[in-house]
C-alpha cells in the first residue's frame, strides 16, 4: 500500500514516473504471456500448431459416430 501512497504524497513528477512504469510492466506480460510462451512451450515439447486449414476447415460436433465417421 506505500508503493501506491508515496508516488501520491511525495512528487507528481514520481508519479508519472511510476505510471510509465506501470504501462511498461503491462505490455512485457502481455508480450509474454499471450505472445512468446505458447510459442517457446510448442517449440520446447515438439508439438506444432495446427495449420489455418486445420482450424477452421474441419469441425466436429462432439457426437461419436463410431467407426463410420
Amino acid at each position: 500500500m506505500l508503493f501506491a501512497l508515496i508516488p501520491n504524497i511525495w512528487n507528481p513528477r514520481l508519479l508519472q514516473h511510476y505510471f510509465r512504469f506501470a504501462t511498461a510492466i503491462l505490455f512485457t506480460l502481455f508480450l509474454f504471456y499471450w505472445i512468446w510462451f505458447p510459442i517457446r512451450v510448442a517449440m520446447m515439447s515438439g508439438m506444432h500448431f495446427d495449420s489455418a486449414s486445420g482450424v477452421f476447415g474441419h469441425f466436429y460436433s462432439g457426437i461419436n459416430l463410431g467407426e463410420t465417421q
